[in-house]
């Protein structure tokens, strides 16, 4: 029965990397690899024809030194998947090679068994990211979520002005029963307005309702306080 072969095309500055694993690669009954010194679109054309295609690309500086070449590899109905080899602990290179459509990551003391596993894997639709880097995205999402001032402005936008008037008071770090005395209201009500707050805003507690509405984010608690902030 005869094997369908995924065609790597391995992409290296260096003569010497983009041979070796050219040469690891087509040891593999399932993988046929091809290597260059740069991107040639007209040529990536023809391998794409043939068969479905990874790009495997030494190094994250290369990368964003040919952005503009790997866009159009990228551009719909292309079934391309990019690869890049050598990745550090760079958490703006990565994001940024994570907008670009990038599928797998290795990093510079990956092996030649996991350079194939992440080729087989990316070639079948699945996302290769090692822990560190996964860190670095989950890290980057949550910031984006919660202290971002788009995410801040969507989110609290439902809030009254009563609740905004609250948020800033939380902000200050005080007490329900301290914003109940400042505003003349029953502690029972201002609990009822921070809940309504932590609803409208999704913030789990409230010191996230900070990172969502404050113009000026969490940083404004002292660190000594927040443990009583959270349940106050």
């Amino acid at each position: 029965m005869s094997v369908t072969k995924v065609g790597v095309y391995v992409v290296s500055g260096n003569r010497l990397m983009r041979e070796s694993l050219a040469r690891i690669l087509n040891k593999r009954t399932d993988l046929s690899a091809v290597s260059a010194d740069r991107i040639d679109l007209e040529y990536t054309k023809s391998l794409d024809k043939q068969c479905s295609m990874v790009g495997l690309f030494d190094s994250p500086s290369f990368v964003l030194e040919e952005m503009a070449a790997i866009r159009e590899l990228l551009r719909p109905p292309s079934t391309w998947k990019i690869i890049v080899l050598g990745m550090e602990e760079n958490p703006k290179v990565f994001v940024e090679l994570v907008r670009l459509g990038t599928s797998g990551f290795l990093l510079k003391d990956a092996s030649a068994t996991d350079v194939v596993a992440t080729v087989r894997a990316v070639s079948c639709g699945e996302v290769v990211c090692p822990a560190s880097l996964c860190k670095i995205l989950f890290q980057h999402v949550i910031r984006e979520e919660i202290l971002s001032p788009k995410a801040r402005k969507q989110r609290g936008a439902s809030l009254t002005r009563r609740e905004r008037q609250l948020v800033d008071l939380v902000g200050r770090g005080l007490t329900n029963k301290e914003i109940a005395s400042r505003l003349h209201l029953a502690e029972q009500t201002v609990k009822n307005h921070v809940h309504n707050i932590l609803h409208k805003t999704g913030a789990g507690d409230r010191l996230r309702v900070l990172g969502v509405c404050h113009p000026e984010g969490v940083g404004l608690l002292p660190g000594d306080d927040i443990e009583a902030f959270r349940t106050a």
